[in-house]
């Protein structure tokens, strides 16, 4: 007997609902790493969740935290580090 929403997977929340999802780095945090015997870092990043048809307005508190948040962050580059 097959089990609702057994294999419900909590990052598809917006997939399921038809709302828009945005995904913001925010940070990295710090480890030492089993293969390379090294510190690294893994990105910390939330997701923002609204409602139907508040796209713009999503984008919106986006950049206001961008041109609010003085420790925010811009940019992000490739490689073995976030910034």
């Amino acid at each position: 007997m097959a089990v609702f929403g057994a294999n419900y997977a909590s990052q598809m929340q917006a997939t399921y609902a038809a709302v828009p999802d945005y995904s913001v780095p925010i940070g990295s945090r710090k480890y030492v790493s089993r293969i390379t015997q090294r510190e690294e870092e893994l990105p910390v990043s939330i997701g923002i969740i609204a409602g139907a048809g508040c796209d713009h307005m999503l984008a919106d508190l986006i950049v206001d935290m961008g041109e609010s948040v003085e420790a925010f962050r811009t940019t992000v580059k490739t490689g073995r580090t976030l910034w």
